[in-house]
C-alpha cells in the first residue's frame, strides 16, 4: 500500500485547459494558468495522513503565486460543505478505494460533479480530475525542496469544520 504523505512538486499535467473550461473557469483565468504552465515546477503540495485507510487527510497546496490553501478531508464518505477548488461552494465527500483517495465535489446551483482521484503510480503522485466526460491529470514528483512552505501570514485554511468549507 502506498503512502503519499510528504512534499510534492507538480512535474506534469495533461488536458488542464479543457478541464478548466469544463468547470467554468473564464478564458482569462485559463490563459493565466497556462502562463504558469498549469503549475509545472511551481505548484507544490504537502500531504499528511496520506496513507490508505487514514481517517483524516490534510493537503496544503502552494500555487505559483505563493498562495497557500489548506484542505482538511475526512475520508468517511460523509458529505460536508466547502468552497470549491475551482470556485463556488458545494458538498464534498472523500473515501479510500484501495490505495487511492477518491473525492467528489458537487457544486451548489448547477449540481456539477467534479471527481478527484489521488494515488501513487510508481514514485509519482497522480491526481486525476474529471467532470462532464473531461479528464485531466496533475502529476507530482517527490519534492527535493528544503521547505516549499516557508512561514508567512496564515494561509487560506479551509476544512469541514471552519467553513460551511476546500
Amino acid at each position: 500500500m502506498g503512502d503519499f504523505s510528504g512534499s510534492w512538486m507538480c512535474s506534469g499535467t495533461e488536458n488542464m485547459e479543457e478541464f478548466m473550461k469544463a468547470v467554468g473557469m473564464s478564458w482569462m483565468m485559463r490563459k493565466a494558468a497556462a502562463g504558469f504552465s498549469f503549475g509545472v515546477g511551481k505548484q507544490s503540495l504537502r500531504v499528511t495522513g496520506g496513507s490508505p485507510g487514514s481517517a483524516d487527510v490534510t493537503i496544503v497546496t502552494k500555487d505559483p503565486t505563493g498562495k497557500e490553501t489548506t484542505v482538511a478531508l475526512k475520508t468517511d464518505g460523509v458529505g460536508f460543505k466547502m468552497e470549491g477548488p475551482f470556485g463556488g461552494s458545494g458538498e464534498a465527500k472523500a473515501t479510500w478505494e484501495g490505495d487511492a483517495m477518491v473525492q467528489t465535489f458537487t457544486k451548489e446551483g448547477d449540481g456539477q460533479v467534479i471527481n478527484f482521484r489521488r494515488q501513487l503510480v510508481g514514485d509519482k503522485l497522480e491526481v486525476t480530475l474529471s467532470t462532464q466526460g473531461i479528464t485531466a491529470k496533475r502529476i507530482y514528483s517527490s519534492s527535493s525542496l528544503q521547505n516549499p512552505f516557508p512561514a508567512h501570514d496564515s494561509p487560506n485554511s479551509l476544512s469541514a469544520g471552519n467553513l460551511a468549507a476546500e
